[in-house]
């Protein structure tokens, strides 16, 4: 069994993990989690998503706009093999209001994060 309470077989011990084709755990969006096992492995990944912040900031301002939001969506629509829906502008802005947790208009590393650890009331 793993440090979040996951077995190896990527099962929870509610149920509402599975693995997905390429062996990642998927952690359902309703099941809750203790917060500090969210930051423990924010903290364990914390390169990762270092990495992914970096990847997202375009115009390397050192934080996230709204039209890196955008362009980060409109790479998710294009990189999707799913049939489902697509995301749309409106969402682009949804995600950049729940990432901008200091509400000051852009994303810091800072409001990146502590909106990873965040659960959710609702989804964006």
């Amino acid at each position: 069994e793993s440090h979040n309470g996951e077995s190896h077989n990527g099962e929870s011990h509610n149920g509402e993990s599975k693995n997905d084709h390429r062996g990642a755990v998927v952690v359902a969006r309703s099941g809750s989690r203790d917060p500090a096992d969210l930051r423990e492995d924010l903290y364990h990944h914390r390169h990762e998503f270092t990495f992914l912040f970096q990847v997202l900031d375009f115009d390397h301002s050192g934080d996230l706009n709204r039209d890196d939001v955008r362009r980060a969506v409109q790479l998710v629509n294009k990189a999707s093999t799913s049939k489902g829906p697509r995301f749309t502008d409106h969402d682009a802005d949804s995600i950049f209001k729940h990432l901008d947790v200091d509400k000051s208009g852009t994303i810091s590393f800072a409001d990146f994060t502590s909106a990873l650890t965040r659960q959710p009331k609702r989804p964006w």
